[in-house]
């Protein structure tokens, strides 16, 4: 029963690969001449900049120790890899890229654009 997953995937042509190469493919088709492979590979690259941006804002708290943070961070990490390695093809990734979405939790820790550059600005004037 352990094996389950991988024996219905087996049907739709799916199959554990490699997470890079995965995303590679599928980013790399972003100037494709299929609409749909093309809004596919968009995706990609915005779900991909969406966990960079992520994990960066929750690192200082998942340094602290927040538990939940970690918690969190974690299964955002296990969940998009995991979405990369199993696909068909890159026809199914536009369905997996929506599981690493709890990651929106940690949009706490994200400080808005204007108030970093404005603080960045004040620092350079100051020097």
């Amino acid at each position: 029963m352990w094996d389950a997953f991988f024996k219905v995937q087996e049907k739709y042509n799916s199959h554990p690969q490699n997470t890079l190469a995965s995303f590679l493919n599928a980013a790399g088709q972003i100037g494709g001449a299929d609409e749909t492979r093309r809004i596919t590979a968009f995706q990609t690259i915005l779900v991909a900049a969406f966990v960079l941006v992520l994990l960066s804002a929750a690192w200082r708290s998942v340094r602290a120790g927040d538990r939940l943070d970690l918690f969190i961070t974690l299964y955002l990490l296990a969940f998009w890899l995991f979405s990369l390695s199993v696909v068909d093809n890159g026809f199914g990734l536009y369905r997996h890229q929506a599981m690493p979405l709890p990651g929106v939790l940690l949009l706490r820790h994200v400080r808005p654009a204007a108030a970093t550059l404005s603080s960045s600005s004040s620092r350079c004037s100051r020097s």
